[in-house]
């Protein structure tokens, strides 16, 4: 490669944002395994220590369901409950932490820039879910469990960030996020279709119950299920509107079950497809952005940025095809058709040789 090309401030941007196409080549592909192999013990341990994380806050929850009082005694019912509070100061601790080394990335890389990373975004709201549960735990705020849960999931949902860079993970991550990218214009069609309906509804029934304020919400969404009673539909003494009514649900149960839920499966498998067909680039790019964090605090002198990386490998990379990695079965065929393409256009050229050979 270009000398000087691992040094810190080239090789950062490079493997932040560089395309598939750029994974693709065999230089950047030495490059990101080079960095892999000596930054992933501190990686695996940032990972074991959110694990660490995950498992007091969701012990201290856990011990608190036990927590109760005796208005007798004045004492805590169960001793398991009296565990509670110390597991969550140690999970906030541990957040804390992260938290530091989060605003030590912002500084040495901007605000704009850091957060321009959905992961990093999100693992700040994962910190900030820990110290908001901790902290309505300490205050015994009223109906804290409304806070206590969705800061669970989120805590748990969070530890794939810290996964993300190892093979065995990282397809099925890459392949979760982007179906969910994919889905935000599906998800905006739906809603508005959604929303639509409710407010036709709510005008063209007024009184029901299940029509009630927000409940049309609540109702439209699992109508979309099957799991609510269409009685409601059929108003005393006015036959004309509960038709209305019925043809406005079927229209309803048409556009979204049968239209929009089959757009869904295309578009899912789309999006299945589209990273499968790159699956190895994929698990490569995605060790880059991991490499790319963990390079943050590594300081420019280190020996880690040489001047040169000298690489040995085998000659004959065709040793190497047979691999056990399903690649996707467009990527596979495509891959076929290039080195049968590759092996005609060499005996063609033999041949081309020989009659020139031959008419001399």
């Amino acid at each position: 490669g270009t000398r000087n090309l691992l040094q810190k401030n080239i090789i950062l941007p490079i493997l932040e944002k560089a395309s598939l196409k750029t994974f693709e080549t065999k230089a950047m592909q030495y490059i990101v395994a080079y960095f892999w192999e000596r930054l992933w013990k501190k990686y695996l341990n940032y990972a074991i220590l959110y694990a660490c994380l995950m498992v007091t806050f969701s012990l201290g929850h856990w011990f608190a369901l036990f927590k109760g009082y005796d208005a007798v005694e004045g004492e805590n019912y169960s001793t398991w409950g009296t565990y509670s509070l110390p597991c969550m100061l140690v999970s906030a601790g541990i957040a804390l932490y992260f938290a530091l080394v989060e605003g030590r990335h912002v500084a040495r890389r901007g605000v704009k820039k850091h957060f321009k990373s959905g992961w990093n975004r999100f693992e700040m709201v994962c910190y900030t879910s820990v110290f908001v549960s901790v902290s309505s735990a300490m205050l015994q705020v009223p109906s804290e469990e409304i806070i206590h849960a969705p800061c669970i999931i989120i805590v748990w949902i969070g530890l794939l960030s810290r996964i993300r860079g190892f093979k065995m993970f990282s397809v099925l991550i890459t392949t979760f996020v982007q179906i969910l990218h994919d889905l935000r214009v599906f998800i905006m069609v739906l809603l508005i279709i959604m929303a639509g309906f409710a407010l036709g509804l709510k005008i063209l029934l007024k009184t029901p119950e299940e029509i009630n304020n927000f409940q049309i919400v609540e109702t439209i969404y699992y109508m979309m299920f099957g799991l609510v009673d269409l009685d409601f539909l059929k108003p005393p003494e006015k036959p004309n509107i509960a038709t209305m009514a019925f043809t406005l649900v079927g229209a309803f149960m048409f556009i979204v079950v049968i239209v929009l839920l089959n757009m869904l499966i295309a578009l899912m498998g789309d999006s299945y497809d589209n990273v499968t067909e790159n699956i190895q680039i994929e698990s490569i790019r995605a060790r880059a952005r991991v490499c790319a964090d963990l390079l943050i605090d590594v300081d420019g002198k280190n020996n880690i940025f040489c001047e040169w990386l000298h690489v040995c490998v085998a000659k004959d990379e065709n040793t190497f095809s047979n691999r056990s990695t399903w690649e996707g079965k467009l990527k596979a065929m495509k891959r076929e058709i290039g080195s049968v393409k590759k092996d005609m256009k060499k005996d063609i050229d033999d041949v081309k040789r020989d009659m020139e050979d031959m008419n001399k």
